[in-house]
């Protein structure tokens, strides 16, 4: 195991303004997370939030499939840009439940915000554990707390990520113009699942964003938006959905 300490040089962290130092302490060891990326390195990973401009996401380190760390911000000083949208948060974890109580950014609630390159279909390797364990045993000693499962968190106590299946049935809806009964044609589902997996998606992707913002991701969408029509896209469920919609396109003359 061998770290390479590379900070970043944009300020691509920090509350509540880019850039500031933290103004409270941590309760939450580290969160883990997967890069779902099968090709970047853990560099490359760095590099990305580290670009002219960005506005994230960042992790406080990086970890490559060897075990290779890549530390890229400093946690006793700043939080990192890296949790994403709360949506269903494990609220049975106490940690998780008083961080959303707080109506604080969940990054703050976090001492290291640590991502693992590997996607969905690669496990992690042993050389990732192994170089895990260093980082939350140090923010443990640094900041007094207990190692355990209110104090170690992973991506999915904050998020929950839409299923295959509901992004299946958003991509026929978007391919079909706004309408569930047309995407449950596509799918070859019932026009009330199809009406469930979106109402799904509404908590998985987040409240407040309908579906007629997809222009700005390339997209035109036509037609009626029904009711539960709502969500939030992220940089990697929008490419996602554009391979998956491009398919459904096929299906329907325009």
């Amino acid at each position: 195991m061998s770290t390479v300490t590379a900070l970043l040089r944009n300020k691509a962290y920090g509350y509540p303004t880019r850039g500031a130092r933290r103004r409270r302490k941590p309760t939450i060891l580290a969160c883990l997370h997967q890069t779902a990326n099968a090709k970047a390195t853990a560099m490359q990973e760095r590099n990305y939030p580290n670009r002219a401009g960005s506005a994230g996401p960042s992790a406080t380190a990086y970890i490559d499939r060897d075990g290779t760390i890549v530390r890229a911000i400093d946690p006793a000083k700043y939080a990192a840009w890296s949790q994403g949208d709360v949506a269903h948060p494990n609220t049975k974890i106490p940690t998780i439940a008083a961080a959303v109580a707080s109506g604080l950014n969940m990054n703050e609630w976090m001492h290291e915000s640590i991502e693992c390159s590997g996607t969905g279909t690669e496990p992690f390797t042993d050389a990732q554990f192994e170089s895990t364990a260093p980082p939350v045993v140090a923010a443990s000693r640094a900041l007094g707390l207990p190692v355990n499962r209110s104090t170690v968190v992973v991506h999915a106590d904050i998020t929950k990520t839409p299923t295959a299946r509901q992004v299946d049935v958003l991509a026929a809806f978007v391919a079909a113009g706004g309408s569930t009964y047309d995407a449950a044609e596509l799918v070859g589902i019932r026009p009330s699942t199809a009406k469930r997996h979106c109402g799904g998606l509404a908590g998985a992707f987040g409240p407040d964003h309908r579906a007629t913002d997809l222009p700005r991701a390339g997209w035109r969408l036509v037609g009626r938006a029904e009711p539960g029509a709502l969500f939030r896209y992220d940089a990697a469920g929008l490419r996602q959905l554009r391979t998956s919609a491009l398919s459904y396109r096929g299906r329907r003359p325009w």
